[in-house]
């Protein structure tokens, strides 16, 4: 299955139209599924065919008193504050299309702020 899923992602980086815009891959699924394991050994595979960045969501989250303790329910915090979804969409996913160098802020959880990365890769 692994094997299967790899080579179609390369066939389908090598087929793109758009050569000089990234190929953007999203791996999602619950806690402890082994997302980062399986992105480690496509990253590992992967580098060799093309360049690979990986961005891990939980290093995108803000700041703990933007998202608890805010007067919504905690599924509302959980599921909707985690992110600031316009922050994401305008520096992080609309970047990715026009820029090759990318600033965002990701979040230091030991001293629950952002810090400003560029070119980030294996944050991890």
């Amino acid at each position: 299955m692994y094997n299967a899923m790899k080579n179609e992602i390369i066939a389908k980086f090598q087929q793109r139209t758009t050569k000089y815009h990234p190929f953007v891959i999203g791996i999602d699924g619950l806690s402890g599924a082994g997302k980062t394991t399986l992105v480690s050994k496509l990253e590992s595979e992967l580098k060799y065919t093309c360049r690979v960045v990986v961005i891990h969501m939980d290093d995108l989250i803000v700041e703990r008193n933007k998202r608890y303790h805010t007067g919504f329910e905690e599924w509302y915090e959980y599921y909707y504050l985690q992110w600031d979804i316009n922050e994401l969409t305008v520096r992080l996913f609309n970047s990715l299309r026009t820029n090759h160098k990318i600033t965002f802020p990701f979040y230091e959880k030991s001293i629950d702020k952002t810090v400003d990365k560029t070119n980030f890769h294996n944050t991890r």
